[in-house]
């Protein structure tokens, strides 16, 4: 057993395996029944702080609310083309400035950077008399978002919140310039395919954290690839875009990838196993999340190891769900797997 394995796989770096004398792992950290992995995808994550600058500004209050996405697991929905709240809040918010002044006082989705963000929350601040246009206009572009994601995001919607006049502290216009540059450039979603397993995301970052302090704009970045040269390249694009503007950037949470291995005698045995102990097809493959087996395997060059796991459902939303007749099968298939391996 292994602690922080979300958060950034701190626990197997530190662990000491060397009164280890086997070479057979069974990592039981997969969510998908019936499926043996042999590769995962290595990440790592970038935090990004911007330094702003603010003044005081009166005018209309309107609290923007981005919500109703499933969201997901930033490795595997990745490519399921869900909004990401904070992408799509900067698009928002540039479409607006594209028509009026305006600024924001506070920007705000996320909590993790391996989950796709939900929900993100802007406080705005409009001139009175532009508020009627301003609103339409927000209507306008909401219409857009949900035509485009009717399928994807089906409730996706933006909630409105008119908090009337006030004089509050908004960003200056050059740091709320900079704030709509960094969220429409940088880049979000799937950048590579596999070419060796299909239908395989290789690369791809989420952008799970965002927030604006006082004097800083905070982003967080989770990047993931199988192949460690990819990972670096969008990594670099990452950290060139925020210093460019100005930002400090904080590299960690650095794990490798699990490399496919053509021979695996515990993957033959227990894909075999499942088939005849439940009359199902055993599945090979690799996923685009990350897993602990690649610091393992690097701790324990002989390691043979396979993944697999009882049936997940929505995983890192609310909705997440574990089926209860399927942890019988897998203890089932663990024990008899224990039983002739003797």
């Amino acid at each position: 057993f292994t602690v922080d394995e979300e958060t950034g796989m701190y626990g197997v770096q530190g662990i000491d395996l060397s009164p280890i004398k086997g070479n057979i792992m069974l990592n039981i950290d997969s969510d998908e029944e019936g499926v043996f992995l042999t590769s995962c995808a290595g990440g790592l994550g970038i935090q990004s702080d911007l330094p702003m600058t603010r003044q005081m500004q009166t005018g209309t209050h309107l609290q923007l609310k981005l919500t109703g996405l499933f969201g997901g697991h930033s490795g595997g929905e990745i490519h399921k083309e869900r909004g990401n709240s904070n992408v799509l809040m900067g698009r928002v918010l540039k479409y607006l400035s594209d028509e009026f002044e305006f600024s924001i006082s506070t920007l705000e989705g996320g909590s993790k950077d391996n989950a796709i963000t939900r929900m993100t929350i802007s406080d705005v601040l409009v001139a009175t008399q532009d508020k009627d246009e301003f609103l339409a206009r927000l209507a306008e572009i909401k219409s857009i978002l949900q035509n485009e994601y009717q399928t994807a995001d089906p409730d996706l919607t933006i909630e409105i919140e008119d908090k009337g006049e006030a004089t509050i502290s908004v960003l200056h216009p050059t740091s709320f310039s900079k704030v709509l540059f960094y969220l429409r450039q940088a880049p979000y979603g799937v950048a590579h395919m596999s070419v060796d397993f299909p239908n395989l995301v290789e690369t791809s970052d989420n952008i799970g954290v965002m927030k604006l302090e006082e004097t800083n704009f905070h982003l967080h970045f989770s990047i993931r690839s199988s192949v460690s040269t990819r990972k670096y390249e969008l990594a670099d694009k990452i950290q060139f875009l925020g210093e460019f503007l100005g930002a400090t950037i904080t590299v960690g949470s650095d794990y490798p990838a699990w490399e496919y291995k053509a021979e695996s005698k515990v993957r033959t045995v227990i894909s075999s196993l499942y088939q005849e102990l439940f009359n199902e097809e055993a599945v090979v493959g690799a996923i685009h999340a990350g897993l602990e087996c690649g610091y393992f395997a690097g701790k324990m060059p002989n390691l043979d190891a396979v993944s697999f796991g009882p049936k997940n459902l929505d995983i890192h939303t609310p909705q997440e769900r574990l089926s209860i007749t399927s942890v019988q099968k897998y203890w089932k298939l663990l024990v008899s797997y224990l039983e002739q391996a003797k």
